[in-house]
C-alpha cells in the first residue's frame, strides 16, 4: 500500500510539473503575440517541451524584421545550460556549501563546490542558412556556459552561441530586442 502511494506521488508530481511548464510555455507564446506585429508557429505549440532537438519553434514578426526562435524548456530549476559544441546541452546542479572547521582559528570558513550532470540532450542548431536565431531558455536557469575551442566561456542577454544563434531570456528578447 506504501509502495502505491509512493508511486502514486510520484506520478502527480511529475504530471504537475509538465503542466507547470506548459503553463509557462503558453505564457511566453502569448505575450509574444502581444509585444510582436505577429508570430507563425513553425511546430506544434508544446513539442519542444517533450522533445529537445534545437529546431526552431516559432517565428516573430516585428517591424519587417524576422526573428527565428527556439525555446529551451527543462524540468530543471537552479541549474546551469552547458552547450558543448553546438552537439549537446548537459544539465549540471550546482551546490557550494560552507562549514566551520575550526571556531578557535581566525578565518575558519571553509567551502566546496559540487557539481552534478543531471541531464544530457542531444542539441543540434541550424547554422546553414545565416538568419538571426535566438534561444530562450524558459524557465530561466541560473548560468549559461558554453565551450569555446578550448575555453569555457559564461554567457549572458544577447552573447552568442554558435554563429548567428544569440541566446538570451525571455523579457531581454520582449523589451530590448522587440522594442528596438
Amino acid at each position: 500500500m506504501i509502495f502505491y502511494l509512493a508511486l502514486l506521488l510520484i506520478v502527480l508530481t511529475t504530471l504537475l510539473k509538465t503542466l507547470y511548464l506548459l503553463i509557462k510555455r503558453e505564457a511566453l507564446i502569448v505575450r509574444l503575440k502581444k509585444r510582436s506585429d505577429g508570430i507563425r508557429l513553425l511546430r506544434g505549440r508544446f513539442i519542444s517541451v517533450f522533445l529537445h532537438d534545437g529546431k526552431d519553434d516559432l517565428t516573430v514578426f516585428k517591424d519587417n524584421k524576422e526573428y527565428r526562435v527556439s525555446i529551451l524548456t527543462t524540468p530543471f530549476k537552479r541549474v546551469r545550460y552547458h552547450f558543448d559544441n553546438n552537439q549537446a546541452v548537459f544539465v549540471y546542479c550546482e551546490r557550494k556549501a560552507m562549514f566551520v572547521q575550526n571556531y578557535r582559528v581566525p578565518n575558519k570558513w571553509v567551502s566546496f563546490d559540487r557539481v552534478v550532470k543531471i541531464r544530457k540532450y542531444k542539441i543540434s542548431y541550424n547554422t546553414d542558412d545565416g538568419k538571426t536565431r535566438f534561444v530562450i531558455p524558459h524557465p530561466a536557469p541560473r548560468t549559461i556556459s558554453r565551450v569555446d575551442k578550448a575555453k569555457m566561456e559564461s554567457l549572458v542577454n544577447n552573447d552568442v552561441l554558435f554563429g548567428s544563434i544569440k541566446v538570451c531570456g525571455a523579457k531581454y528578447f520582449i523589451d530590448e530586442v522587440l522594442d528596438n
